[in-house]
């Protein structure tokens, strides 16, 4: 069995990552679908490539939503 880490995987042409950094957004309220979108948005206003192991929190209470959602933002070298 092999085991491989993001930054290493062995896929043609692939570059090894620059920099992985956590990344989060909230928002109260609404639908899953605009916390993920700040989520992207965020990323890649800091010059991410990609989002992995993105985690979904919700809290709620009486009259009360509010959703963060979190994970690393990767940037590959030579980007």
């Amino acid at each position: 069995m092999e085991m491989h880490t993001t930054d290493g995987l062995p896929i043609p042409d692939h570059r090894p990552l620059a920099k992985a950094w956590l990344v989060w957004d909230e928002v109260a309220g609404g639908e899953t679908a605009s916390v993920f979108a700040g989520l992207k948005q965020k990323a890649a206003d800091q010059g991410a490539d990609a989002i992995v192991g993105v985690r979904l929190i919700v809290s709620a209470s009486d009259g009360y939503l509010k959703w963060v959602a979190y994970g690393t933002a990767l940037r590959h070298s030579g980007v």
